[in-house]
């Protein structure tokens, strides 16, 4: 597992500036080998960059990049694929195949992956929870 805490506040990787009150704010996670960083990028980036909600997040069309695991080598010498749903716009796909990217259509919910989330209101310490509808899960509070 590749599980995520994200902190408020600009911490210590921001070259010394104030790291801010530290609050938790974000964790999730999710299963899927080589793609747990990719999917938990994606959900993060939904939420902190694109200002979506949690459930808005974690149900976003996604893609994941391929290549044989034990590749390392740059440039690839096997296929270097980019696999999406079908659920994104036929212009982002022109548009990254216009850039050169050997694309693989997948089922409209087919991306690997089961990302759990749970954001922590900064004001109210209240929770929002969303599960991955691609598989089994569920976000429950009390």
């Amino acid at each position: 597992m590749n599980p995520v805490m994200v902190f408020e506040g600009d911490g210590p990787a921001s070259g010394g500036k104030p790291a801010g009150d530290g609050k938790l704010m974000l964790v999730c996670g999710t299963p899927g080998a080589d793609t747990q960083v990719q999917t938990n990028m994606q959900v993060i980036t939904h939420l902190i960059d694109f200002g979506m909600t949690v459930a808005e997040a974690v149900e976003a069309p996604r893609w994941r990049n391929s290549h044989s695991p034990t590749e390392s080598n740059i440039p690839h010498v096997c296929d270097n694929l980019l696999h999406m749903e079908s659920r994104f716009g036929t212009d982002v796909r022109q548009a990254l195949e216009s850039r050169g990217h050997q694309l693989n259509m997948m089922p409209e919910w087919g991306a690997q992956g089961s990302e759990m989330m749970i954001q922590v209101n900064p004001e109210t310490g209240a929770l929002q929870g969303a599960a991955d509808p691609r598989r089994d899960g569920y976000a429950i509070g009390w």
